[in-house]
């Protein structure tokens, strides 16, 4: 998968866990609060599983970063 793509992809997620969160605070809803823990674990499972360095395949860290931290290769 495309580097951007996971990157906009962890943060919609992310993003979407916590909407879901500040909804469930307000409404006192249990289902909203299942919802957002639900997301916020396929949020992890796709960070770990595809946000890695497209040349050497190690672990790239925080979204922000601009190159990878093993090799060296600039993801920007």
């Amino acid at each position: 998968m495309d580097i951007d793509k996971v990157r906009g992809l962890s943060l919609l997620l992310a993003g979407a866990s916590i909407v879901l969160m500040i909804i469930s605070a307000i409404t006192q809803s249990v289902g909203l609060v299942i919802a957002a823990c639900v997301v916020c674990v396929i949020e992890c499972i796709v960070a770990v599983k595809f946000w890695r360095c497209p040349t050497c395949g190690k672990p790239l860290g925080p979204l922000w970063v601009k190159y990878c931290p093993h090799c060296g290769e600039w993801l920007v």
